[in-house]
């Protein structure tokens, strides 16, 4: 049997294997493995229910963490064992299990950013519903306990050799599990995983009518730069104009938005308009309101130019009693016009 270091190696090992961008699904092996995993565990075989996407997941009336479960096939200690394994922050102090929080190396980064995406993604589809607080991110629970058992730090749980028929399943396309029910019965719910794709700076994101977190049956997710969108605003981004980008209440949709379109198109089909420039940029100031307040925003030129010779623009938002390009930059900086102009000289 493998040690406890040994089994974190494996762990990391599986979780290293994934690729979001290309994930693999083999879901009889996906089965097979979660069956042994609540196996090793000293379970009795549940039924395992595979969701398709995470709306399905949704609607499956997740057993909330905090409530007993009524099941025959589940008690409230059994649906709590699930979880005894991946107990990553936990160690034995005498007879009690008391928390703690080990000092870590940093994860890898392709599975730091996997472990983030997917942690984003449970969270832009399950939303807050009661039934759905006991979901578990696999590979944000099984990640950092990996690296807990490899670096000496924890006594391990209990059956923690039944990690590595979780991660096996993880690495056959689990994406999240947890347990729900249906027919008065309890069942191992689980979840595949989407195909995601991400931005230059690893965020999901894409713009071209696509979900940037797809399930293989089509349903999915839609962000921009990392930030989730609205349905038909994904399926349709070139429907999004800048009237209807006004009229969006939340306001990081409203700022990716407005970076796709583009902010001086946003700017003139808004009708704002050039009301100051000096040295530092240009002023634009609109009558339309925006989080209540008149728009108006300093457009300065990057100084150091991109690999094919040209200067990128940017927009900087600043509050509507900005009277000068100047006054804006500064206090984009927290400072005020005579304290940057300073720090500007020296």
């Amino acid at each position: 049997m493998l040690g406890r270091s040994g089994i974190g190696e494996q762990v990391l090992e599986l979780l290293g294997d994934i690729d979001p961008e290309r994930p693999y699904v083999d879901e009889e092996r996906m089965v097979d493995r979660l069956h042994a995993y609540v196996e090793a565990l000293g379970l009795s075989a549940p039924r395992v229910r595979i969701h398709p996407d995470v709306r399905a997941l949704r609607l499956a009336r997740v057993h909330p963490a905090q409530d007993r479960a009524p099941w025959p096939s589940f008690t409230s200690r059994q649906s709590r064992l699930l979880d005894g394994p991946i107990r990553s922050s936990w160690r034995l102090t005498g007879s009690r299990w008391t928390r703690f929080e080990p000092e870590l190396s940093p994860p890898r980064a392709a599975l730091e950013r996997i472990v983030d995406a997917d942690r984003t993604v449970l969270v832009a589809g399950l939303g807050h519903s009661p039934y759905v607080s006991g979901v578990r991110s696999v590979t944000a629970r099984l990640d950092p306990v990996a690296r807990v058992l490899m670096a000496g730090t924890l006594t391990p749980p209990r059956r923690v050799d039944a990690l590595v028929p979780l991660a096996e399943a993880t690495s056959s396309g689990l994406f999240a599990f947890a347990v729900g029910w249906s027919d008065r019965r309890a069942d191992l719910v689980a979840l595949v995983r989407p195909r995601m794709r991400f931005d230059e700076e690893g965020r999901l994101h894409d713009w071209d009518g696509r979900p940037a977190a797809e399930w293989p049956n089509g349903e999915g997710l839609y962000f921009w730069r990392g930030v989730e969108m609205t349905e038909s605003a994904g399926r349709d981004p070139e429907a999004v104009t800048p009237a209807r980008i006004l009229r969006w209440a939340n306001v990081e949709r409203r700022r990716v938005a407005i970076e796709r379109i583009g902010p001086e198109r946003f700017m003139t089909s808004v009708g704002a308009q050039i009301v100051q420039e000096d040295d530092y940029g240009r002023l634009w100031q609109t009558q339309r309101e925006v989080d209540g307040e008149h728009f108006v925003a300093v457009e300065v030129v990057n100084s150091t130019p991109e690999p094919d010779g040209s200067y990128k623009r940017y927009f900087l938002r600043v509050p509507p009693s900005t009277r000068s390009a100047r006054q804006g930059v500064a206090w984009s900086f927290g400072l005020t016009q005579r304290t940057y102009a300073l720090a500007v000289e020296s």
